[in-house]
C-alpha cells in the first residue's frame, strides 16, 4: 500500500505543475517511482559498509561532527570510484569489493635515486592498470564553479 498526499488537489500539485514535473502526480508514475526504490537503498547500504554500524561518542554533538564527517568522506570514496577506478572496478561496487581488489594489495615503497618507487607484482600491475590509475589520480577533474 502506497499512501501519498500528489493528486489530491494540495500545494504540492501546483508546485510540482510550476516546475515542470506534473508526472510526478499521475498514480503510473508514483508506482514506477516507487519501484525503483530499492537503488536508494544500495545507496544507505554501501554508507553503512563503509563506516561503522555504531556511533563512536556518548554525546549527540561529537557523533553528529563524526557522521557529517562520513558523510563527506564517503562522497570523496564515491567520487574517486568513479574519477580513478572506473575502469578496474565497476562503479556500483560496494566499498569492500573496490577496497578488495583495487586498495588491499601487497606493494613495496623503495627509495633509490632520489626517487620514491611503489613496487607491485606484474600481476597486480596488469590487473589494475597502475600507471592509468596513477595518472588519473593524480589530475583529478576541475571543479565546476556556478
Amino acid at each position: 500500500m502506497i499512501y501519498t498526499n500528489l493528486g489530491e488537489r494540495e500545494p504540492i500539485d501546483t508546485l510540482l505543475r510550476d516546475a515542470g514535473r506534473a508526472d510526478l502526480i499521475h498514480p503510473e508514475r508514483i508506482l514506477e517511482l516507487y519501484h525503483g526504490r530499492g537503488r536508494d537503498e544500495l545507496v544507505h547500504r554501501a554508507l553503512k559498509e563503509f563506516r561503522r554500524e555504531q556511533l563512536p561518542f556518548r554525546r549527540f554533538q561529537s557523533n553528529a561532527a563524526f557522521f557529517y564527517t562520513t558523510l563527506l568522506a564517503f562522497f570523496l570514496f564515491e567520487t574517486f570510484k568513479r574519477d580513478v577506478t572506473a575502469e578496474v572496478v565497476p562503479v556500483v561496487a560496494q566499498p569492500t569489493r573496490l577496497r578488495r581488489e583495487a586498495i588491499d594489495f601487497a606493494a613495496k615503497l623503495v627509495r633509490h635515486g632520489g626517487q620514491t618507487v611503489l613496487k607491485v607484482t606484474g600481476a597486480v600491475w596488469r590487473r589494475l592498470h597502475i600507471s592509468d590509475l596513477w595518472e588519473r589520480a593524480a589530475q583529478p577533474p576541475p571543479f565546476a564553479w556556478a
